[in-house]
């Protein structure tokens, strides 16, 4: 699926520059909540994966997913080492 987004939701940066920083999380709803309300980010896209526009900067939070026909042995995934926690 090809998204794309009007100028004014994208983070341009008037000086310097900006950042994308992408996050595989188990729970997009907590996390895009924490990321809007919390810290006042900009929603532009709900979900799979979840854009948000925070100063110049994307946060972009995916839930994982795979394997790909072409990557048959890869999943992206939370950290196992923290599921049991």
């Amino acid at each position: 699926m090809n998204t794309t987004f009007d100028l004014p939701d994208a983070p341009v940066a008037h000086e310097g520059f900006f950042a994308a920083h992408f996050f595989t999380v188990e729970d997009q709803e907590k996390s895009r909540d924490f990321y809007v309300r919390i810290l006042g980010g900009k929603l532009i896209k709900r979900e799979n994966p979840c854009y948000i526009k925070l100063a110049n900067t994307w946060i972009i939070l995916n839930s994982g997913g795979g394997p790909t026909p072409d990557k048959l042995e890869i999943i992206l995934e939370t950290p196992s080492d923290r599921k049991n926690k």
